[in-house]
């Protein structure tokens, strides 16, 4: 009884974080109440409070269900490309932006993120964990970046802070303005090119 209670449990809080992540998509997160949620996940208030304490714990919650898995491909193009820093950081780029094409969740989250999420004080907690897994890769990246300079895959004056900071501006960018009009451009297939563009610039790029 126990374990069947459990997967209820389970399942439950799926349903939940399904119907947060379609309504928060359609009305923006201000705008949603937990009762909508309940409503289209087919439970009741007390059964969302049950798993998380307001609004924005369920954006956690959905932003960490895409993260896991994200996390697990971007850390096998890492293994692929073992010996080969720049060629880590293409990889990881293309795979961050083909993922918000091919996954629902993680294109449903982006959304929330970019279009539906208000900047309030309710939400500074949601906001500062969010930064503070951007910061995670930004190191990551980084040391990518360093590496692939050490290697000579990139000029001696490149710095990598300034390097890490224009890709994720450039990746947000493009996965901001994809999402506003999914027909203006094909974001899966011109991934390839379009960070190759990036790093192309960084590789011709010199201070001195």
């Amino acid at each position: 009884m126990a374990r069947k209670t459990k997967e209820e449990a389970r399942e439950t809080r799926s349903q939940v974080l399904d119907a947060a992540e379609q309504v928060f998509s359609q009305k923006g997160v201000t705008n949603t109440s937990l009762n909508e949620i309940a409503i289209a996940a087919g439970v009741t208030r007390g059964a969302i409070y049950w798993h998380f304490k307001n609004k924005y714990d369920l954006i956690a919650a959905l932003l960490e269900r895409v993260k896991l898995p994200l996390d697990d491909m971007l850390a096998a193009q890492d293994a692929g490309h073992a010996n080969d820093p720049l060629a880590q950081i293409r990889a990881k780029s293309i795979t961050v932006l083909q993922s918000c094409v091919s996954d629902a969740h993680l294109r449903a989250v982006c959304t929330i993120l970019f279009h539906k999420c208000e900047r309030i004080a309710e939400a500074q907690p949601l906001m500062e964990r969010h930064l503070a897994s951007r910061a995670e890769c930004a190191a990551e990246l980084e040391g990518n970046f360093s590496a692939a300079i050490a290697n000579g895959q990139l000029p001696v004056d490149t710095d990598p802070k300034l390097a890490t900071l224009g890709l994720f501006s450039f990746i947000d960018g493009l996965i901001y303005n994809w999402l506003l009009d999914p027909d203006q451009f094909q974001l899966a297939q011109a991934a390839p090119r379009l960070v190759d563009t990036y790093l192309c610039g960084l590789s011709c790029a010199s201070g001195k």
